[in-house]
């Protein structure tokens, strides 16, 4: 019953079956993008005055962007086009391997910027976002698009 309200509130939303274009799923990607850089940039600054370290921060902050991230790049970057015959939810434990590895990438640029640069960490995480965006369109179309669909750019 959930569900199909989900579906009913995401079709009335979204309001397509298709995917579109690979432009366009790249606009709505960087519509949801922007999104989710929000979420994880507010989170990552609120933890930062917390206290936490800049890794522990960035890792809060990146759980936060995936659970936005996840619905967003699912039902409104590609809509119903991503109804594979995989379950939601290994496609949302695949999702989590993409975004460890956006952590990874995060991580690994955070300490070269923040410690061998020794950059401001709020501008090293902004500019790790082109490098992760870059990951996540691509590896994203590979899950959530058919195959036919994913190679077609």
């Amino acid at each position: 019953m959930i569900t199909s309200f989900i579906n009913i509130v995401r079709d009335k939303i979204i309001g397509r079956k298709q995917s579109g274009t690979f432009a366009l799923q790249v606009f709505r990607q960087a519509v949801a993008g922007v999104i989710t850089t929000s979420v994880d940039l507010f989170v990552f600054h609120y933890m930062l005055r917390l206290g936490l370290s800049v890794f522990a921060s960035a890792a809060v902050s990146l759980i936060f962007a995936f659970l936005t991230s996840f619905p967003l790049t699912r039902w409104y970057v590609f809509g119903n086009a991503c109804e594979r015959k995989i379950s939601i939810y290994l496609q949302l434990s695949i999702f989590a391997f993409i975004t460890a590895v956006s952590l990874g990438i995060n991580e690994l640029m955070l300490f070269i910027l923040t410690v061998l640069i020794e950059i401001s960490p709020i501008i090293a995480k902004i500019s790790t976002i082109l490098i992760c965006f870059a990951w996540t369109v691509f590896a994203n179309r590979k899950l959530f698009l058919h195959k036919q669909e994913a190679q077609l750019i």
